[in-house]
């Protein structure tokens, strides 16, 4: 039987290139299906019962050709081709391109709109990534919001790291299981964040400029594979479910290369534990289609929702370990902080989950980390599971380069992964050794704030945070969030913000209507786990029109 002692970060290392040799791993190709049945066969030399394909049918978008081409008379040769990439799930162009005036609409809310006639245009929207991953333009709904006002295009301008483009489907409300492949839907693509600036002048310093934007795109069924193996424990009523996303953008080293190689050590170890020494069943499942609408665990929820009410927890792998860097703001340079990403530890709101992840944290020293409520903001493929009351967990980093094509190997280091691989055994361990219904009980109650103690120093903290749009019109929802954090040897468990002194919130990412001109105080708090407070303090300011 293999030892915690045994679990190997060159090992772990060694599978993650494994997946990133492979290719990327998008579903409905043939690289994905190579990646199913890789892991398949690691199931089978492991060892795990029922180790199966389970192929469904997808819509398969493949854009073929996309080039996005600037004309106005200050121009050299009164045109330039600019840098740019598919905004997944957008309708093709029309033949030879779309074209129209361009028009800034700055974050595309609903008062900016209210400010131009996009009718005809192709919209130039601003975004910026909210913890690192989600997208101010799709809270905003900008892209439905063009497509319905009339626009003809849409150019979405992300503040991902100098020389890449943010690869995403064109919005998280929309998938290809819905309307956005209907007439109404618009082609799209996106730009980087220096390049956006560019563009940006190009609007602002002209009388007119437009645009022409060449999308060509093909839409077919296929199919893609879940899959899974079964270890069963002393009881099978009982299931520990581990589940991860096993496709990508590009290299995919941090998302999700890294999460499927901890996701086979996991496996493996388990494999080698007795089954009466097992006390409870482990399903190991592997999600396609995360990168396209998570459509993979919802085939999976659908499929085998019987065992939804017998899962003692579920735990997802997802982004399992790498470097941390900074997005130096308004610089603009990467700064690597010496320290792992950092984690968000989700738990839907379950206090002897968080004590599991809380101890393997400080054991393994996976810092910086944050609990987030898997209730209030069910990311990654925890959606269909939190949906139906499982008590579920998440340990995750993702970062900078996340969804980029910088997401590559020498982000990710063998010693990230055994720590998460071995913090992860422990928190495993502990659930094996509880009794559902403790887990259960507790489940969506709270993640209890200490008292402050003052026995631990409190200095080498640092976080801040944005307001977006800052200023903003009257009547605006603004958006409030924490940009990044570095701290060690601690766990923030609350993140507070106070509006004007009187108002507060608790949320990593607060949506703020602001409806009265003027300057408002915006105050941030963060609480660890000792009891320790640490708070900044910046202004909104609203005026009635620019």
């Amino acid at each position: 039987m293999k030892s915690i002692e045994q679990i190997s970060g060159t090992r772990l290392y060694e599978y993650m290139m494994d997946f990133i040799k492979i290719g990327w791993r998008r579903p409905g190709t043939p690289e994905a299906h190579k990646t199913a049945q890789y892991i398949l066969e690691k199931f089978n030399e492991f060892g795990l019962e029922d180790a199966h394909l389970e192929p469904f049918e997808m819509l398969f978008y493949n854009p073929t050709q996309w080039k996005l081409t600037i004309y106005c008379d200050s121009l050299p040769n009164k045109e330039t081709t600019i840098d740019c990439f598919p905004a997944w799930h957008s309708k093709a162009s029309d033949p030879g391109g779309t074209s129209g005036e361009l028009v800034f609409v700055g974050l595309g809310t609903e008062k900016d709109f209210k400010k131009i006639d996009v009718s005809g245009k192709i919209v130039v929207v601003e975004s910026f990534r909210m913890m690192a991953f989600y997208p101010t333009m799709d809270f905003f709904r900008a892209y439905e919001r063009a497509r319905k006002k009339g626009a003809v295009g849409f150019i979405g301008i992300h503040d991902t790291p100098p020389n890449t483009i943010f690869a995403e489907y064109v919005t998280r409300h929309q998938t290809l299981k819905d309307s956005n492949l209907e007439s109404g839907s618009i082609p799209a693509l996106y730009i980087g964040f220096e390049t956006g600036q560019y563009l940006k002048a190009l609007i602002k310093s002209e009388d007119r400029i437009t645009a022409n934007l060449l999308l060509e795109t093909t839409i077919k069924p296929a199919m893609t594979d879940n899959l899974m193996g079964i270890l069963p424990g002393r009881k099978s009523d009982e299931i520990i479910l581990i589940g991860t996303h096993i496709d990508s953008w590009f290299d995919g080293a941090i998302d999700n290369a890294g999460g499927n190689a901890g996701f086979l050590e996991l496996a493996d170890y388990y494999s080698q534990i007795p089954e009466q020494s097992r006390e409870k069943t482990m399903i190991f499942a592997g999600f396609a289609g995360h990168e396209v609408g998570s459509i993979g665990v919802i085939e999976f929820a659908r499929k085998h929702h019987e065992w939804f009410n017998k899962i003692t927890t579920f735990c997802m792998i997802d982004g399992f370990g790498s470097k941390g860097f900074l997005l130096e703001s308004p610089t603009r340079g990467v700064v690597e902080t010496r320290l792992d990403e950092a984690r968000g530890l989700f738990t839907t709101d379950n206090p002897i989950l968080f004590e599991f992840i809380s101890d393997a944290v400080f054991k393994y020293n996976l810092f910086p980390a944050m609990h987030v409520s898997a209730v209030a903001g069910p990311f990654s493929d925890l959606g269909p599971l939190v949906a139906a009351n499982v008590p579920s967990m998440m340990v995750i980093g993702k970062g900078i380069f996340y969804h980029t094509i910088k997401d590559t190997a020498e982000k990710v280091l063998p010693d990230q992964l055994e720590r998460t691989a071995k913090a992860h055994i422990e928190i495993l361990n502990r659930i094996h050794q509880t009794p559902t219904n403790v887990i259960r009980e507790v489940d969506r109650t709270k993640i209890p704030i200490p008292e402050k103690k003052n026995h631990i120093r409190t200095d080498n903290v640092y976080f801040n945070f944005n307001i977006t749009p800052n200023p903003m019109l009257k009547g605006t929802t603004a958006l409030l969030y924490l940009t990044s954090y570095i701290c060690a040897n601690r766990i923030i468990v609350d993140v507070k913000w106070t509006i004007n002194k009187k108002k507060e919130i608790h949320a990593p990412i607060c949506p703020q209507p602001f409806h009265r001109v003027g300057q408002h105080e915006i105050k941030l708090t963060l609480t660890d786990n000792f009891g320790n407070e640490y708070s900044v303090v910046k202004y909104a300011y609203v005026i009635k029109n620019f």
